[in-house]
């Protein structure tokens, strides 16, 4: 439950909001949307001090972090390449992947491989619905894949970036999608060090509510295969490559009215 550059009290009643529908099956945290017309948009949840960037003190992207630092927490990139008034594109000059940790990738995939490409920043892929009509999921959802259903559980996979993104539900199905990208047993998020030369063996798993039409393997933001042959919902693919050097490997699958989208797996 987030809202736009939450003050103390307001923080107070979003935080009740979200304790009173907690429940094992159920995860909900807290968070806000700091909003400068700067630096961008990050909505950072799980939060014991809140950070208006509207607030001396709390206008710039370092100052946000030491609050989250010191309020727990985490933040995302929403809308990162916004253009609208009121509103601007995320600063990754600016933004640090200690406590930044996810960027919403289904507004543009372009300014995630800007982030990581031109500034290293080690992201994972969050969908977010944003509408402000009261309908979450209806635009942008978030899969990850966590140890356990509690806000401890699902704060560790988003840091550790182990998380995938899709446009919608699809189709209007309440069953969600499912995406796994591993390489040579790598999670998708995991940093791993670079070896020129190493053979690489890159495995996606999807398991989706609709016929899967297409699924691309990225390297630094250009497709390096495609298989187009699922003609199911449920596909697994093993594709073999060699590492040259520094690189980041990403899924996208397409689904029709939908697109699905993998954290990267990093070589550095």
């Amino acid at each position: 439950l987030t809202d736009h550059d939450v003050g103390p009290e307001a923080l107070e009643r979003i935080s009740a909001a979200a304790d009173a529908v907690n429940a094992p099956d159920f995860v909900a945290f807290n968070g806000t949307e700091w909003s400068s017309r700067a630096y961008g948009h990050k909505v950072c949840i799980d939060i014991t001090r809140p950070c208006s960037s509207a607030a001396s003190g709390c206008d710039t992207p370092a100052e946000l972090y030491d609050a989250v630092l010191l309020g727990g927490g985490l933040c995302f990139a929403a809308h990162p390449a916004a253009s609208w008034p009121g509103a601007a594109p995320t600063d990754w000059g600016e933004s640090d992947d200690a406590f930044e940790t996810a960027g919403e990738v289904y507004m543009s995939e372009d300014k995630m491989n800007e982030a990581w490409r031109d500034h290293r920043l080690k992201l994972g892929v969050v969908g977010v619905s944003d509408t402000h009509d009261g309908t979450p999921g209806s635009v942008g959802v978030t899969g990850c894949f966590a140890v356990e259903l509690t806000r401890e559980g699902i704060l560790d996979a988003l840091e550790s970036r182990r998380c995938f993104a899709t446009r919608a539900r699809v189709n209007g199905s309440e069953n969600p999608a499912s995406l796994k990208l591993r390489i040579n047993g790598h999670w998708m998020g995991e940093s791993v060090p670079a070896q020129a030369g190493l053979p690489l063996e890159i495995s996606v798993d999807v398991d989706a509510p609709a016929i899967v039409k297409s699924i691309r393997i990225k390297k630094n933001g250009q497709t390096i295969a495609v298989k187009e042959d699922c003609r199911a919902r449920q596909c697994s693919w093993s594709h073999a490559a060699t590492l040259e050097g520094p690189a980041y490997y990403y899924v996208v699958v397409s689904l029709g009215v939908n697109t699905l989208w993998s954290s990267p797996v990093f070589f550095e």
